[in-house]
């Protein structure tokens, strides 16, 4: 799938490419929401369920920091 590279000519070509791209985008590209499979086999139940998403290092580092901070200005008062 390919972005224009300019400006539609008419509605009519909009609409062509926009169709193209929603078919290209839930049967064709994988999705790492979706443990890397297409919406359209996700909605098929050809998949299996999407498991509850982890926390990256980066996010629980921050969570850990505001924790950390919050506990340390209630023990300050």
């Amino acid at each position: 799938m390919s972005y224009p590279k300019g400006p539609f000519y008419c509605l009519a070509e909009a609409q062509d490419w926009v169709d193209a791209f929603v078919c290209w985008y839930n049967n064709e590209h994988r999705h790492d929401a979706l443990n890397w499979t297409t919406p359209a086999a996700r909605h098929n139940g050809f998949c299996s369920p999407v498991s509850k998403p982890t926390k990256w290092p980066a996010t629980a580092t921050r969570s850990a920091g505001r924790e950390a901070s919050a506990t340390a200005s209630q023990q300050a008062r």
